[in-house]
Protein backbone atom coordinates (compact mmCIF):
# COMPACT_ATOMS: atom_id res chain seq x y z
CA UNK A 1 0.00 0.00 0.00
CA UNK A 2 1.22 3.67 -0.69
CA UNK A 3 0.06 6.86 1.18
CA UNK A 4 0.03 10.00 -0.47
CA UNK A 5 3.40 11.22 0.17
CA UNK A 6 4.62 7.86 -2.22
CA UNK A 7 6.14 6.38 1.18
CA UNK A 8 5.19 2.69 1.55
CA UNK A 9 2.73 1.42 4.10
CA UNK A 10 2.77 -2.05 5.71
CA UNK A 11 -0.73 -3.30 4.48
CA UNK A 12 -2.80 -3.84 8.03
CA UNK A 13 -3.96 -7.71 6.52
CA UNK A 14 -2.73 -10.53 7.96
CA UNK A 15 -1.26 -13.19 5.27
CA UNK A 16 -3.38 -16.09 4.13
CA UNK A 17 -0.40 -18.30 3.59
CA UNK A 18 0.22 -19.63 7.32
CA UNK A 19 -3.50 -20.32 7.63
CA UNK A 20 -3.38 -22.56 4.45
CA UNK A 21 0.29 -24.19 5.19
CA UNK A 22 -1.34 -25.24 8.28
CA UNK A 23 -4.63 -26.82 6.64
CA UNK A 24 -2.25 -28.14 4.24
CA UNK A 25 0.08 -29.81 6.92
CA UNK A 26 -3.03 -31.28 8.57
CA UNK A 27 -3.99 -33.08 5.20
CA UNK A 28 -0.67 -34.82 4.98
CA UNK A 29 -0.63 -35.26 8.59
CA UNK A 30 -4.25 -37.61 7.54
CA UNK A 31 -2.28 -39.23 5.15
CA UNK A 32 0.42 -40.65 7.06
CA UNK A 33 -1.86 -41.17 10.06
CA UNK A 34 -4.28 -43.67 7.83
CA UNK A 35 -1.12 -45.21 6.12
CA UNK A 36 0.28 -45.64 9.62
CA UNK A 37 -2.97 -47.36 10.51
CA UNK A 38 -3.48 -49.55 7.67
CA UNK A 39 0.32 -50.67 7.90
CA UNK A 40 -0.44 -51.64 11.24
CA UNK A 41 -4.10 -53.52 10.41
CA UNK A 42 -2.05 -55.32 7.69
CA UNK A 43 0.40 -55.92 10.18
CA UNK A 44 -1.63 -57.43 13.31
CA UNK A 45 -3.60 -59.69 10.59
CA UNK A 46 -0.90 -61.03 8.90
CA UNK A 47 1.72 -61.75 12.04
CA UNK A 48 2.08 -64.55 14.50
CA UNK A 49 2.52 -63.77 18.18
CA UNK A 50 5.14 -65.71 19.90
CA UNK A 51 7.89 -64.86 23.18
CA UNK A 52 11.35 -63.57 23.01
CA UNK A 53 13.55 -62.99 24.76
CA UNK A 54 15.39 -60.02 25.62
CA UNK A 55 19.51 -60.35 24.94
CA UNK A 56 21.17 -57.26 25.14
CA UNK A 57 20.02 -53.36 25.93
CA UNK A 58 21.20 -51.24 23.71
CA UNK A 59 21.24 -47.57 25.17
CA UNK A 60 21.01 -44.46 23.38
CA UNK A 61 21.46 -40.39 24.70
CA UNK A 62 19.91 -37.56 23.15
CA UNK A 63 21.08 -34.09 22.55
CA UNK A 64 19.90 -32.79 25.94
CA UNK A 65 21.33 -36.13 28.02
CA UNK A 66 18.53 -38.11 28.40
CA UNK A 67 18.96 -41.64 27.80
CA UNK A 68 16.42 -44.13 25.61
CA UNK A 69 16.71 -47.92 26.61
CA UNK A 70 15.96 -50.16 23.85
CA UNK A 71 15.89 -53.97 23.58
CA UNK A 72 17.28 -56.23 21.53
CA UNK A 73 15.25 -59.73 21.31
CA UNK A 74 15.56 -63.44 19.63
CA UNK A 75 12.60 -65.40 18.90
CA UNK A 76 11.79 -68.92 16.73
CA UNK A 77 9.81 -68.44 13.57
CA UNK A 78 7.13 -71.45 13.39
CA UNK A 79 9.68 -73.54 11.17
CA UNK A 80 12.08 -73.08 14.05
CA UNK A 81 14.50 -70.93 12.57
CA UNK A 82 16.11 -68.28 15.38
CA UNK A 83 15.82 -64.44 14.48
CA UNK A 84 16.90 -61.21 16.44
CA UNK A 85 15.35 -57.82 16.32
CA UNK A 86 14.96 -54.38 18.38
CA UNK A 87 12.65 -51.85 18.75
CA UNK A 88 12.83 -48.47 16.79
CA UNK A 89 10.82 -46.64 19.96
CA UNK A 90 11.60 -46.54 23.00
CA UNK A 91 8.31 -47.23 25.36
CA UNK A 92 9.53 -46.16 28.81
CA UNK A 93 9.49 -50.01 30.43
CA UNK A 94 12.49 -51.34 31.82
CA UNK A 95 13.77 -54.58 30.25
CA UNK A 96 16.26 -56.72 31.03
CA UNK A 97 18.25 -59.29 29.95
CA UNK A 98 16.49 -62.52 30.37
CA UNK A 99 13.21 -60.96 30.09
CA UNK A 100 10.30 -62.60 27.98
CA UNK A 101 8.58 -60.04 25.82
CA UNK A 102 5.36 -60.75 23.76
CA UNK A 103 5.99 -60.02 19.89
CA UNK A 104 4.60 -60.47 16.48
CA UNK A 105 6.62 -61.31 13.23
CA UNK A 106 5.06 -61.16 9.98
CA UNK A 107 4.53 -64.64 8.50
CA UNK A 108 5.58 -64.35 5.36
CA UNK A 109 8.48 -61.99 6.16
CA UNK A 110 9.50 -63.01 9.63
CA UNK A 111 12.67 -60.82 10.40
CA UNK A 112 9.89 -58.20 10.87
CA UNK A 113 8.70 -57.97 14.15
CA UNK A 114 7.28 -55.82 16.53
CA UNK A 115 6.53 -55.93 20.05
CA UNK A 116 3.25 -56.92 20.87
CA UNK A 117 1.98 -53.99 22.88
CA UNK A 118 -0.55 -51.11 21.96
CA UNK A 119 1.99 -48.28 21.75
CA UNK A 120 4.06 -50.33 19.67
CA UNK A 121 1.58 -50.83 16.94
CA UNK A 122 -0.24 -47.43 17.36
CA UNK A 123 2.14 -45.27 18.50
CA UNK A 124 2.59 -43.25 14.94
CA UNK A 125 -1.51 -43.34 13.99
CA UNK A 126 -1.95 -41.28 17.19
CA UNK A 127 0.59 -39.08 16.81
CA UNK A 128 -0.46 -37.83 13.11
CA UNK A 129 -3.98 -38.14 14.45
CA UNK A 130 -3.21 -35.87 17.14
CA UNK A 131 -1.32 -33.63 14.83
CA UNK A 132 -3.87 -32.91 12.13
CA UNK A 133 -6.15 -31.95 14.91
CA UNK A 134 -3.45 -29.34 15.88
CA UNK A 135 -2.40 -28.43 12.39
CA UNK A 136 -6.23 -28.14 11.67
CA UNK A 137 -6.93 -26.09 14.56
CA UNK A 138 -4.04 -23.59 14.32
CA UNK A 139 -4.66 -23.43 10.80
CA UNK A 140 -8.81 -22.64 10.81
CA UNK A 141 -8.21 -20.07 13.71
CA UNK A 142 -5.19 -18.30 11.01
CA UNK A 143 -7.60 -18.42 8.06
CA UNK A 144 -10.75 -17.58 9.23
CA UNK A 145 -8.85 -14.34 11.28
CA UNK A 146 -7.70 -13.51 7.58
CA UNK A 147 -10.96 -13.42 6.33
CA UNK A 148 -12.46 -11.74 9.35
CA UNK A 149 -9.68 -8.66 8.73
CA UNK A 150 -10.17 -8.75 4.88
CA UNK A 151 -13.71 -8.27 5.36
CA UNK A 152 -13.89 -5.46 7.55
CA UNK A 153 -10.83 -3.88 4.99
CA UNK A 154 -13.12 -4.51 2.48
CA UNK A 155 -16.55 -2.93 4.44
CA UNK A 156 -14.03 -0.09 5.82
CA UNK A 157 -12.91 0.90 2.11
CA UNK A 158 -16.52 0.73 1.15
CA UNK A 159 -17.91 2.67 4.20
CA UNK A 160 -15.38 5.49 3.45
CA UNK A 161 -14.36 5.31 0.11
CA UNK A 162 -10.79 4.57 0.23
Amino acid sequence: MVCKKGLRVKSELPSPIPGILCIVGSFLMVVASVGSSIYSLYFINNSVQTEATVNEIREKKDDEGNISRYPVYSYFDSSGQQFSDTTSMSDGREYKVGDKIPIRYLLKNPHNSRIDLFSHHWFLSIFFGFGTIVLAAVGSVLYWNYKRKTQKQLTNNLLHGS
